[in-house]
């Protein structure tokens, strides 16, 4: 891996507070800033170039574009491993029942996959570090008929309080108004829930450009109170620069810091 990161910032929740008297109330609020300073200055000047040493629960997403990719497979792993991540969200993963767990497994992480299997490519899953309790929303999760990908996982950490994850992808030929028909009555339910909610994923809307892809999403997730994290190119080629992979959260004043990996794993960085 290049870890020559220069943007390296990720989704990182606090654990806890363990200088409050009221720790557990407070295990999830530290700052409402989608970036820290402090914690950009100390990963600048790290030898290793490694977050794996900040606190929080550390959340990153990419698109694998396959990870019967050997080569992108392999970096994946190296990557996960040495930052120490938490959990990795994978969209893209192009898998399908020929593929055993056995043959993507990152030593010391669970797998829940979700693969399209009626049609080549697609696909996402999620790599959760062991030490963290994890459940499929099953009634969630699934793959329309009209290919919006969504995997929901409840996820428990020892330290903290549970929290929903949610990894998604659209296809570029899903239709515009896919978002709100199958994921917003899936968050609303989530809601009910009473926890912090995070939805990492692939969207094939470039939010650096108005379209009307763009402006629907944008304006469902208003309507749903969720705020985008990443505000920087997510894919970049000779001819373009575009924002297609994001995260949302429910509750942004608990994030402690987010933003983009510049490395090259694949033709997206990861978030």
């Amino acid at each position: 891996v290049n870890n020559n990161l220069q943007n390296r910032n990720l989704v990182r929740v606090p654990l806890s507070n363990p200088a409050s008297p009221n720790a557990s109330a407070l295990s999830w609020s530290l700052t409402s800033k989608t970036t820290n300073d402090t914690a950009s200055a100390h990963l600048t000047k790290k030898s290793d170039n490694s977050f794996s040493t900040l606190p929080g629960l550390k959340l990153v997403h990419l698109n694998i574009r396959s990870l019967k990719n050997n080569a992108h497979f392999l970096e994946l792993r190296k990557f996960t491993k040495f930052n120490k991540l938490d959990v990795l969200t994978v969209s893209e993963t192009w898998l399908n029942t020929s593929v055993t767990n056995k043959e993507i497994e990152i030593e010391g992480y669970k797998l829940h996959r979700l693969d399209r299997l009626h049609k080549k490519g697609g696909g996402v899953c999620v790599y959760i570090r062991k030490d963290i309790k994890s459940l499929v929303l099953k009634d969630l999760s699934y793959i329309s008929e009209t290919n919006f990908h969504q995997l929901w996982i409840k996820l428990q950490h020892k330290k903290s309080k549970s929290l929903l994850v949610c990894v998604s992808y659209r296809p570029p030929d899903s239709p515009l108004d896919c978002f709100e028909k199958y994921f917003k009555p899936n968050y609303v339910h989530a809601l009910t829930m009473g926890k912090l909610i995070i939805l990492l994923g692939d969207l094939n809307w470039d939010m650096l450009k108005p379209t009307p892809g763009s402006a629907s999403l944008i304006k469902t997730t208003k309507e749903l109170n969720l705020n985008q994290l990443i505000k920087s190119p997510t894919r970049i080629t000779e001819s373009s620069q575009t924002l297609v992979d994001v995260i949302f959260v429910s509750s942004p004043r608990l994030v402690v810091n987010s933003g983009v990996i510049e490395i090259c794993i694949s033709d997206h960085f990861p978030v």
